[in-house]
């Protein structure tokens, strides 16, 4: 299938190339350095085009000749991000790709979202939700949805990644795999909450589940590995996996939210976001859970991996980064 990639050099998109040059694709990329792109793809038959989310011509020479589209590319949910740049890329720049990709005639055009398009809740949330989301990432990811589904001549599937992990993660998971490995990570509170999450290779094979099956068109699907986590559940495995033992003395939540509080507080004082305060404490103490039902059945997919099975691979290519 002649299929194009955008956000090729991200954590996903970086995994999406070898997985789709394996199974024998023609690869397009949408670069907007095609200088910076790794020798070594176009070795491998890539194909590079220079372009932007936000140059409608160059999105439009982009498309041309492609089956499929793979929309990978967008602004990470980064505290402190404007709210203009998540307006700019991942609202107004998917929305400009899925009208070229419409103009061109592709036959799947398959969106990675986020499932921060839903709101925050503390019981398993579905594909039915009605909670709206309330971070200008999440708003502008599901802004990007619905103008996407409502795209005419434009075959399109939404997926709704949690957290994910695998090989070369960021974010709070792969800070919080860098301090276990250095001995460096402290001890967290014992914590109940709930959160779902999904592995790299799991989630390549739904966005192609998503590429070739039918019953998914004009669906929003929750994608997740099917396992539930709690804080303290990824702090046991990361620990484990980094050789250290379980601490001691653990700190009490209450004193934790009370430090996060006082870290609010300082923020504000400061006029920027300190490194543990409310949001931080949320991440970490709060609930994220979401039903896979409706993307195992309407993908005809199963995951297979879970984080305790992913993070030997996880560490040696942290090792291999110099960690």
């Amino acid at each position: 299938m002649r299929i194009l990639l955008t956000g090729a050099g991200g954590f996903i998109g970086r995994q999406a190339v070898p997985f789709l040059l394996a199974r024998g694709h023609a690869l397009r990329v949408l670069a907007r350095r095609p200088e910076a792109v790794p020798a070594a793809w176009a070795e491998a038959g890539v194909e590079v085009v220079a372009g932007d989310l936000a140059a409608p011509q160059s999105l439009k020479a982009a498309c041309a000749g492609r089956e499929a589209v793979w929309h990978l590319a967008g602004l990470a949910h980064v505290r402190g991000a404007a709210a203009e740049a998540h307006e700019r890329i991942n609202r107004d720049g998917s929305l400009a790709l899925g009208r070229a990709a419409a103009s061109a005639g592709v036959s799947r055009f398959v969106f990675l979202s986020t499932a921060k398009a839903m709101g925050d809740s503390d019981s398993c949330q579905d594909e039915s939700s009605t909670l709206a989301p309330d971070t200008p990432y999440g708003r502008t990811k599901r802004a990007a949805e619905d103008g996407i589904l409502a795209q005419d001549g434009l075959p399109a599937v939404v997926l709704r990644p949690p957290l994910v992990y695998g090989p070369g993660v960021a974010g709070n998971l792969g800070l919080m795999l860098d301090l276990a490995l250095r001995g460096r990570l402290p001890p967290l509170p014992r914590l109940a909450n709930r959160r779902s999450l999904i592995g790299t290779a799991d989630l390549l094979q739904s966005l192609w589940a998503a590429t070739v099956r039918d019953q998914a068109v004009g669906r929003r699907l929750l994608v997740t590995d099917g396992e539930v986590y709690s804080t303290s559940r990824i702090e046991t495995a990361l620990r484990r996996v980094a050789g250290s033992g379980e601490p001691v003395l653990r700190p009490p939540a209450a004193l934790c939210a009370g430090a996060a509080a006082l870290g609010t507080l300082l923020g504000r004082a400061l006029g920027r976001p300190l490194p543990f305060d409310r949001q931080a404490w949320k991440v970490l103490s709060g609930n994220a859970e979401y039903d896979n039902a409706l993307a195992r059945e309407c993908l005809d997919w199963r995951p297979a991996d879970t984080l305790e099975s992913l993070l030997p691979a996880m560490v040696d290519g942290a090792r291999r980064e110099g960690l």
